[in-house]
């Protein structure tokens, strides 16, 4: 059953995928054998395999054992996860192992296909997520005009995906893939009402803000157009496409978004491992009127820890004055560059004093040990370079070694407040 939520505006936000038209071909799976599902749901989605995003679900009650069930939107040449579960437990909700599911691999698909499936106890847990479908009605005075929409986490203010479309008739749903149930989320979208191409402030451009409690499962929202504006700070969205990645496969890969001029850095993402020699990664923090460098670099030494080229594989691309939604395309090439992450490890002398702090840069652990045997930490508090508290573990077990976990912090600089209840230091650190 599908969760109603009446319209009103609040705070919450997806990131969400451009929608595109293009050619598409069906997946379609021959079932056989599946007698002990009859009378029960079966729930099928196709997931592409670079990115995963959803490309199409479906759902049928099952009448009869043999049967075959299709899904539109494959492009030859890519490939795929086909998930499907039987609602075994008749609750609506995806739950493993009540339930029993199955995934089919789609390597390199040339068009439209059928795989067949009998029916086995060989069942892999597909961590199933929910569909959020936004219903909008009465949005007249938008037709001709551009809307785009993102799907993102209450809490966290991490974006899940976004969408783009060209308004054509005043009633039509707008779908995201990826929702959890028991979690909370927020949609943000907007009109280019003066069809700039880009968001501004409302009433330039038209706004609004919807909060999702709680979802339970597949979730519909009714939306009618209405003038009670959100100013929603609109972010971009930067799609950074790698191909001929061979040489990094298995490898850890991490790519960072930095200030063009101070090297501050601003978002981040992370492969572990590398599984495909063509992939694209998202971030979703670009501004109009910026610049950045996009730097990474791919683990080849295989320690975990950046090394300066060439033993370990680092470029830098420059991405200068951004306009909106930015795509850049990467081949692999030897031209390497040293991005800077072995020397900022020396930014203040953290293992003098009264304490010894390591490693530095940090991506997940942070070690801290007092130096007098005979004293504990005691508190430990993390700061951004705005004096803001980020973190504060001042009840924390106390002895002579602490590990704090920062692996939530975003990418930058931090000051790190450490205190055994005779000394205390504050000193600098980085997140990678």
């Amino acid at each position: 059953m599908k969760k109603m939520y009446r319209p009103f505006i609040a705070v919450m936000v997806f990131v969400l995928a451009p929608l595109t038209a293009q050619a598409q071909d069906t997946a379609r799976i021959a079932f056989t054998g599946m007698n002990p599902h009859v009378g029960q749901h079966l729930y099928f989605r196709i997931v592409d395999k670079s990115n995963n995003m959803e490309v199409g679900r479906t759902s049928v009650l099952v009448s009869v054992p043999n049967f075959t069930l299709g899904v539109g939107g494959i492009i030859p040449g890519s490939s795929y996860n086909l998930d499907f579960y039987a609602d075994l437990t008749k609750n609506g909700r995806y739950d493993f192992p009540g339930d029993h599911a199955w995934r089919i691999v789609l390597d390199t698909v040339k068009g439209d296909t059928t795989v067949p499936f009998a029916h086995n106890t060989n069942f892999t847990d597909i961590a199933w997520v929910y569909q959020l479908s936004v219903a909008l009605s009465g949005m007249t005075p938008h037709l001709g005009e551009n809307l785009y929409f993102r799907l993102k986490y209450k809490g966290t203010g991490l974006e899940i995906e976004r969408r783009k479309l060209l308004e054509v008739a005043p009633n039509f749903d707008v779908n995201f893939d990826n929702i959890m149930t028991d979690s909370s989320y927020v949609v943000d979208f907007f009109a280019d009402h003066n069809k700039n191409g880009r968001y501004n402030q409302p009433g330039t451009d038209h706004s609004w803000r919807i909060t999702l409690d709680s979802v339970r499962g597949d979730t519909v929202v009714p939306f009618v157009h209405n003038i009670n504006f959100t100013e929603i700070s609109w972010p971009y969205k930067l799609t950074v496409n790698f191909i001929h990645m061979t040489p990094h496969l298995n490898q850890l890969f991490k790519l960072y978004l930095r200030n063009n001029v101070t090297g501050t850095f601003i978002d981040s993402t992370t492969l572990d491992p590398v599984t495909q020699a063509d992939f694209s990664v998202n971030l979703f923090s670009i501004m109009p009127d910026s610049s950045y460098n996009v730097d990474f670099w791919a683990d080849l030494s295989g320690n975990k820890i950046y090394d300066a080229p060439p033993t370990d594989h680092a470029w830098r691309i420059e991405l200068m004055d951004v306009r909106g939604d930015t795509v850049l395309n990467f081949a692999h090439n030897t031209d390497f560059t040293d991005i800077g992450l072995a020397v900022i490890s020396g930014i203040d002398d953290i293992n003098g004093g009264e304490f010894s702090i390591y490693p530095n840069p940090a991506s997940d652990e942070l070690i801290i040990r007092s130096k007098q045997n005979d004293r504990n930490i005691t508190a430990i508090k993390i700061f951004n370079l705005t004096g803001r508290l980020v973190t504060d573990q001042s009840g924390i077990p106390e002895g002579p070694e602490v590990r704090v976990n920062v692996s939530a912090l975003k990418p930058g600089f931090y000051i790190l407040s450490i205190s055994d209840g005779v000394k205390s230091k504050k000193v600098k650190f980085v997140k990678q």
